[in-house]
């Protein structure tokens, strides 16, 4: 495995440097062209495949579904990405060992001496003309300024990426903890509307109504649960992440400072300050590589998770075939689609609604009366001869009693009657009947009191029928239920459920990890290779101070050349 520093890989860099200071484009499709240029690195695997170096294709799990996904290969593919790096680590730290026990006690000590790499008589600084040029020093003063110069920008650079690497980690867990916390919130708010409603007076609906309340509190109940556990993941994170930032940041000033006692050791002639700085430099240059390893992966994974997504947010998601976006939103191919965790709470209200509809036009609603006829006697009535027309109690409309015409039959003309046993021989009705089969020939059933009422609002009031008054009472609860319950679920169920509601919280979590988070690490990642690039140079040519750094071995005419 090789780590490709091409074309690829330096427009990451230099995006990197340019974003810190040059407003080139917006956040966003800066985060765009970082990610795109992440996702053409090439990846492998090697201990996962039988040790065999074999490239890893491209994509989340490798454009696998996550359920398919194996793990332990794409884990490998994306830490491999540090490989190399961590290998130029562990050679810095040898090769900063060597290097500065060579230059310092095996070839020539902390005196210059006669001679390159092998040293000769030490410089004898009463001999003139002995020492080294006021050029080769120069120079090496003009190197030392020139790092600690070039380490400033990279510094800020760097630290600024740090901290807004910070801030987003906790950005990312106090806004999913928000939207579980607003979701729990609703819900407990719709359970307490749903049994505030006048739908628990429709006969049969307290069962769905005590259903549907089962379902929300069982909702609410595990998602406080999650929410509980999520609090403290996001607390651990958000400290694992400052102890990240503090010892980066550590690293971070180390580094300058060991590039400014260079440059002073120079300016000054102090070489041990000189020797000071190459020593620490032991230990802040494999650091440095460390830290560019350890967080070059990360921006490699993001490229994948955000891949879905483009620079105005998620304006829609017609990409179903990355995995995340597919293991989140199956089903939701469309904004009217409902969250699959809620498909059967939907379905469960729809029942719901179906069973008020039964209630108000069934048979103890308007399916008892409309279209039937009552046997009506012109006033003055004679009872004693039949009947002279009919009345229908409620003339319905054509169409059926659904929630589009339902209105329709609230506003229909209701004929208001009573029924009494006419007796013959007394030639009076008998108002007090209770049971139609005690009235017998020659006695006859026969209504009276006929008349008309607006509506059912009326009837439920007005109507002497007590079988009107009670399918008035029916279908005015049902009506009323229903418009309460439609109400809550247009205003409150659906915004909650409907797969648009994710939409917002996703544009949310896409700026913090795709644009934010993003933007952030490669400030990061990027000044901390070019700095660990730096401190290589400023190691030499700290190890080098040693010797020149002081007036002693500078040349005071002309003279041979040391070591």
């Amino acid at each position: 495995m090789c780590l490709k520093i091409n074309d690829e890989s330096a427009t990451v860099l230099f995006i990197a440097l340019m974003s810190g200071g040059v407003a080139m484009a917006d956040s966003q499709s800066r985060a765009l062209d970082i990610i795109k240029e992440y996702s053409g690195i090439d990846r492998y695997t090697y201990f996962t495949t039988g040790q065999k170096l074999t490239e890893y294709p491209p994509g989340l799990c490798g454009g696998t579904p996550l359920d398919n996904c194996d793990w332990a290969k794409y884990g490998e593919a994306v830490v491999l990405l540090s490989g190399v790096t961590l290998i130029i680590a562990l050679v810095c730290l040898v090769f900063s060992v060597l290097f500065w026990m060579g230059r310092s006690f095996f070839f020539g000590g902390c005196n210059p001496t006669h001679g390159l790499m092998c040293p000769g008589p030490k410089l004898d600084p009463e001999v003139p003309g002995e020492g080294y040029t006021k050029c080769q020093v120069l120079v090496l003063k003009f190197l030392a300024i020139g790092f600690a110069i070039a380490a400033v920008p990279l510094f800020i650079t760097a630290m600024t990426g740090n901290s807004a690497s910070t801030k987003g980690v906790g950005d990312f867990g106090d806004t999913v903890l928000q939207k579980g916390n607003d979701t729990i919130a609703s819900i407990e708010v719709i359970s307490q509307n749903i049994t505030a409603t006048q739908a628990s007076r429709v006969t049969g609906f307290n069962e769905y109504i005590n259903d549907m309340i089962n379902r929300l509190d069982d909702i609410v109940v595990h998602g406080k649960e999650v929410r509980d556990q999520g609090l403290e993941i996001n607390e651990q994170s958000k400290k694992y992440s400052g102890y990240r930032n503090s010892v980066v940041l550590a690293g971070l000033i180390v580094g300058l400072v060991v590039c400014i006692v260079v440059a002073v050791a120079g300016l000054c002639n102090i070489p041990l300050l000189s020797c000071v700085g190459a020593l620490s430099l032991v230990i802040v240059l494999p650091f440095m590589w460390i830290v560019f390893s350890a967080h070059y992966p990360i921006n490699s994974l993001l490229s994948d998770v955000c891949l879905a997504y483009n620079t105005t947010g998620v304006s829609g998601l017609s990409n179903f075939t990355n995995p995340i976006v597919n293991e989140i939103f199956a089903g939701c191919e469309n904004d009217t689609n409902i969250i699959p965790v809620f498909a059967d709470l939907n379905e469960l209200v729809y029942e719901m609604f179906d069973s008020v509809y039964n209630q108000t036009c069934g048979d103890r609603g308007y399916g008892a009366v409309c279209g039937q006829a009552i046997p009506v006697w012109t006033e003055p009535p004679n009872y004693n001869l039949p009947n002279d027309s009919f009345a229908i109690i409620v003339q319905c409309p054509n169409e059926p009693c659904n929630n589009e015409t339902l209105p329709d039959y609230l506003d229909s003309p209701i004929v208001d009657f009573l029924v009494g046993c006419y007796i013959v021989a007394d030639g009076a009705i008998n108002t007090t009947i209770t049971n139609p089969a005690d009235c017998v020939l020659p006695d006859h059933l026969v209504t009276y009191n006929v008349t008309t009422v607006a509506n059912v609002t009326v009837c439920n009031t007005t109507c002497a029928n007590g079988l009107l008054r009670n399918v008035s009472d029916v279908v005015i609860d049902g009506y009323w239920a229903l418009i309460s319950f439609q109400g809550i679920y247009n205003e409150s169920v659906i915004p909650l459920i409907s797969c648009s509601n994710l939409m917002p919280f996703i544009e949310d979590i896409h700026g913090i990890v795709c644009v934010d988070e993003v933007n952030a690490l490669t400030l990061l990642i990027a000044p901390t290779a070019l700095f660990a690039i730096l401190l290589i140079g400023v190691g030499v040519v700290g190890v080098l101070g040693q010797k020149r750094f002081n007036k002693k071995a500078t040349q005071q005419h002309s003279g041979n050349e040391m070591a």
